[in-house]
């Protein structure tokens, strides 16, 4: 980051990302841990993306997912420590991996959102309030919280949770897998068509803070792995950490 340039294509390994406006955030667990902002725009061609600045992570953090936040800094999911085995080790033992990590544009420094501390912290969303929503991959559970830590509930889940997104009519997504940690390697493998990983979809009423069921492809077939889902034109598209599948499913309901 210090060199001021955007990563070259070879060291560029993007993991989560946001879209806020124009800004668009992206993990990099290239050549450095990182989180990499770009500016959306279109010409006459189509859309472009200029690369606009690099925030390292902290040292011992492997990130997940990022969310932007209206003071222009963002949020990060510290999923496990960093060298990854030790932190991996700890996530097949059981133990809590990581927390949710907030950088601020005016101190230009990290800090852990108190009593975010969980199990394999992975996809985060921020709601019109401030409150952090966070999935707990091998904890099953999603965890909000307030940004000064106040106010911690949870849902339980009978599934892994993997990434958020905001619904048209003000509901959270959810989209993750029944699965363990042990499952998951051998899906990372999987290339072409579908692995074998059942597929969840839910949505979180966050006034209720309730679950309603939408998707529960159990035993896979039209998509395994399922790590995302976001609403398009009155449609759920739902895609995948394994193969090569992007579903369409009418309707969100």
């Amino acid at each position: 980051c210090r060199a001021g340039r955007p990563p070259s294509i070879d060291e560029f390994a993007p993991h989560g990302l946001d879209v806020s406006g124009t800004r668009l955030l992206v993990i990099n667990h290239g050549r450095r841990e990182a989180v990499e902002e770009f500016v959306l725009g279109a010409d006459g061609t189509g859309l472009t993306l200029h690369w606009s600045s690099c925030t390292p992570l902290p040292a011992d953090a492997s990130a997940n997912d990022v969310v932007a936040l209206d003071d222009g800094g963002f949020a990060a999911t510290k999923m496990v420590d960093r060298p990854q085995w030790k932190g991996i080790a700890k996530l097949l033992l059981g133990m809590e991996t990581g927390e949710l990590l907030r950088y601020s544009p005016t101190t230009k420094a990290w800090e852990a959102v108190p009593n975010t501390r969980g199990r394999a912290p992975n996809g985060v969303e921020v709601d019109a309030e401030g409150r952090f929503y966070v999935a707990e991959w091998s904890g099953r559970r999603i965890v909000r919280v307030a940004a000064d830590g106040s106010g911690r509930e949870s849902i339980e889940l009978d599934f892994s949770p993997d990434n958020l997104a905001w619904s048209a009519d003000g509901r959270l997504l959810v989209a993750g897998q029944r699965a363990n940690a042990l499952a998951v390697p051998g899906c990372a493998a999987v290339e072409k068509g579908t692995c074998a990983l059942p597929s969840v979809v839910v949505a979180i009423d966050p006034t209720a803070f309730k679950l309603y069921p939408i998707l529960d492809d159990d035993p896979a077939v039209v998509l395994g792995a399922a790590s995302i889902a976001v609403e398009l034109d009155g449609n759920l598209w739902i895609g995948a950490f394994a193969g090569n599948r992007l579903v369409r499913r009418d309707g969100v309901r």
